[in-house]
């Protein structure tokens, strides 16, 4: 819609292996922070990705501004978490089907993350 915004996908796990022998970086779990940062709406989540599969999604925020939302889920499967809602703006003038989505790359529990907002 011609807002600016930025995605972020930023590694938030940094466990210690100082002292892990690991053999490949698929043996170590990646958890990530997948952001969306609009001028009226922000969200974001954390998903963890071990032997490039999803194994767990959490900690949906959701903050609007001039909308309201409603209907928010947090989706996981093998290959994605995503979090999708539905936008308000008051008065209920229009609606949007809005999601963000991190999905494995299939390469060192890496991700890309796509969206619509």
């Amino acid at each position: 819609n011609g807002e600016p915004a930025a995605i972020s996908i930023e590694r938030v796990d940094y466990q210690a292996t100082e002292n892990t022998l690991l053999k490949s970086a698929t043996d170590a779990p990646r958890t990530w922070k997948v952001s969306y940062t609009g001028a009226t709406i922000n969200c974001h989540f954390y998903m963890t990705v071990s032997n490039n599969k999803v194994t767990s999604v959490y900690d949906e925020w959701i903050l609007t501004v001039g909308f309201t939302y409603s209907d928010a889920s947090l989706t996981k499967t093998s290959t994605y978490g995503k979090l999708s809602f539905t936008a308000t703006i008051y008065g209920d003038f229009a609606s949007l089907s809005c999601w963000l989505k991190g999905t494995v790359t299939g390469t060192d529990n890496d991700i890309t993350v796509t969206y619509s907002m």
